[in-house]
């Protein structure tokens, strides 16, 4: 009988990483003449895990980034005259590198590449588009996006681009109270944008095996997220497609890295000062590029509380269940809120 291909895999990955272990485990457990079985899992499971921390401690901590430069000179930041994104402009801008920045207001976009390349004393360039934009507009900003490309390869090379261009609820908000214009623009913005920067930019660092490609999700797209369901659901398009990319172009020369904050002080998230729980946005930018170019790190949470949070949540057995009452009682507020303001009106 002709076993069927996937059939024959999963029999041979089975053998291979499961059948033979087991078979060099029981050898060694009669050779040495082992009768505490109990002890015997609770020092492999501690072994494990050990190696796994120190894994991971090592990849992340004592391994080294790329420096930004490395890449090439050139920065792209898309959503860049606001929150993350303009402080991304201005970091790496202060580190030496030229930038191009890409936002909707052509007035926003010609202040900031006067200020920018005022005070940094680098080369900046423009391009306005809204990215929930489609039809001809997009068709021509792609165009215009390519020329500025080719130029930019030319002079120095792509060297970052970061996907932070986004839209976010304005409010806690149920799914049936999305318009068709909300749905269509909230997936045009997160995810079409993503998807074409990252394919126009990628053929050009894939050409000279350099680059990297940072994309600036959400820890609201690795879990459940009530009342922010369509957009956790576009930040986790874009975290699945940063880690299958790195894979994929694992040996390629350019990195691929997928960040998920979860409260930054930003245009969604305004307050004076950073706080342990929402930092200002240079915390995540500085958290950020600590992990670019490592081989084995394609996601992160950006800021070191987030990982932290980002690792306790999901063994905290009523997380779901809280969330909920959380997002509810947010709502709750936001609606007093309006009624008061009606009120006054």
């Amino acid at each position: 009988m002709k076993l069927d291909p996937k059939v024959k895999n999963l029999l041979k990955f089975f053998v291979s990483s499961v059948v033979l272990p087991l078979a060099a485990l029981f050898v060694a457990i009669a050779y040495f003449g082992i009768t505490d079985y109990f002890r015997l899992i609770g020092q492999i499971t501690i072994a494990l895990l050990a190696w796994k921390a120190g894994a991971t401690f090592y990849r992340r901590v004592l391994l080294p980034p790329k420096k930004p430069l490395e890449y090439g000179k050139w920065a792209i930041v898309t959503g860049s005259t606001s929150g993350i994104g303009k402080d991304f402009a201005d970091y790496l801008a202060k580190l030496g590198m030229s930038v191009l920045v890409i936002s909707r207001s052509e007035e926003k976009l010609k202040e900031q590449t006067q200020l920018i390349s005022h005070k940094f004393k680098v080369p900046v360039r423009y391009l306005p588009y809204d990215f929930t934009q489609a039809g001809e507009s997009r068709t021509e900003f792609y165009s215009k996006l390519d020329e500025a490309l080719k130029e930019m390869d030319a002079d120095g090379g792509i060297g970052l681009l970061i996907n932070n261009v986004g839209i976010a609820n304005e409010y806690p908000k149920l799914f049936e109270e999305f318009s068709q214009a909300d749905i269509e623009n909230m997936i045009q913005c997160n995810i079409f944008s993503t998807v074409q920067m990252t394919r126009a930019t990628f053929k050009y660092m894939q050409a000279k095996k350099n680059g990297c490609i940072v994309s600036i999700s959400s820890g609201s797209g690795n879990y459940p997220a009530p009342y922010l369901s369509l957009y956790s659901a576009t930040k986790a398009f874009m975290t699945q497609f940063t880690r299958s990319l790195k894979i994929e172009y694992w040996d390629s020369g350019v990195d691929f890295l997928v960040v998920t904050p979860f409260y930054v002080v930003s245009n969604l998230f305004k307050r004076r000062e950073g706080t342990i729980i929402a930092p200002m946005p240079e915390k995540l930018i500085e958290g950020t590029l600590a992990q670019i170019g490592k081989r084995y790190i394609w996601e992160g949470h950006g800021y070191w509380f987030h990982g932290f949070l980002g690792n306790v949540l999901p063994l905290y057995p009523w997380a779901v269940e809280r969330n909920l009452t959380m997002m509810v009682s947010n709502r709750m507020r936001y609606d007093e809120k309006m009624a008061a303001k009606s009120k006054q009106q």
